[in-house]
């Protein structure tokens, strides 16, 4: 599939009534499951917990994904790290995303069966019981293949210098230097080189020039399609006013 051809499958899924499901049951290539496998594993942490709506949660994942695909479906950095398996990420990411942040709070391997009835959306895309279930024996492997990358929260390694773009992808900044707590290992929070126009008094300011401190809880580090950090505090009116 093209990278035109998924972006319309994009949105056209994004509307359907069958979202997300329609997404986590689309048809990928194993090789883009285990590649995308990887990189699902420790950003997953926490991200659905006890007290919240498991549907909803992965609904707003996917969302969020597929978000991050459109922002720049052609992206080069995209087109360089994940190769053949770009155009795959809005579903193939989603997959492995989910049933990551599944095996996360259930503490084991879970299906989307133990989410979800969903043998309806299964009968209306017209997919059937053995390809998911081979789907899901293939993910079941690849996670207890990879249970050592199962980490506490996501390394920092591959941060510095990236920039920061609202959901909408207008850019914030660029990550100057990150501040980890040296007693969890926990990455606390990002030094960010604010661009032109972005008002700094409404963050932490960090000295005389245009740095500040964000907590690393108002940004989104599950994008790996491109190279943005999504800073999902988007609602703030952060610039000046003229």
């Amino acid at each position: 599939m093209s990278i035109e051809l998924s972006t319309d499958k994009v949105y056209n899924y994004l509307k359907s009534r069958l979202f997300p499901w329609n997404f986590l049951l689309e048809p990928v290539d194993d090789a883009a499951i285990e590649h995308y496998m990887k990189l699902a594993i420790p950003r997953a942490v926490g991200l659905l917990r006890k007290n919240l709506n498991a549907e909803k949660v992965i609904a707003d994942e996917v969302r969020k994904i597929a978000n991050d695909f459109l922002i720049d479906p052609n992206n080069e950095y995209a087109q360089n790290i994940h190769g053949k398996f770009a155009d795959a990420y809005p579903f193939a990411y989603a997959q492995c995303m989910v049933y990551a942040m599944l095996c996360w709070h259930k503490g084991e391997f879970s299906g989307l069966e133990e989410v979800t009835d969903i043998k309806m959306p299964m009968s209306l895309i017209g997919v059937g019981m053995t390809s998911l279930k081979n789907k899901e024996r293939l993910i079941q492997r690849l996670m207890h293949q990879y249970k050592d990358e199962m980490i506490r929260g996501v390394l920092a390694k591959g941060i510095l210098n990236r920039q920061i773009v609202f959901s909408d992808g207008t850019p914030l900044g660029t990550v100057y230097n990150i501040i980890v707590d040296i007693d969890t290992s926990y990455l606390h929070s990002l030094v960010v080189e604010l661009e032109d126009g972005i008002d700094p008094s409404k963050f932490k300011k960090i000295g005389d020039g245009p740095y500040v401190q964000i907590s690393i809880h108002s940004v989104r580090l599950s994008n790996v399609y491109n190279d943005y950090i999504i800073y999902d505090n988007s609602k703030i009116h952060l610039y000046k006013e003229y």
